[in-house]
């Protein structure tokens, strides 16, 4: 995993043959220039579920999409109501 390209090769290389603090900024700006460039994905872990604090009046479909939980579909229910069935709009 990593970042392949032949431009952000070539700009570590010429960091790491840098000699003076001058050579170097320069050297970084250049990568950093590269680097904002492009597009990045960098995955920081993966949890197969999805964990949501809700109040308990608070409610959600029985089954999930596959991009996870649809905010727009949850509703609120009556605290009174015993049953957690989708309300009647």
């Amino acid at each position: 995993m990593g970042v392949k390209s032949a431009a952000v090769d070539a700009m570590i290389a010429a960091l790491l043959k840098t000699e003076g603090r001058d050579e170097f900024v320069a050297a970084v700006r250049a990568l950093d220039r590269v680097l904002i460039s492009g597009f990045y994905a960098i995955p920081l872990f993966h949890l197969p579920d999805q964990w949501v604090a809700h109040w308990t009046t608070v409610k959600r479909p029985a089954t999930i999409s596959l991009s996870g939980y649809l905010w727009e579909s949850w509703w609120r229910q009556d605290p009174t109501r015993r049953d957690s069935a989708r309300p009647s709009p």
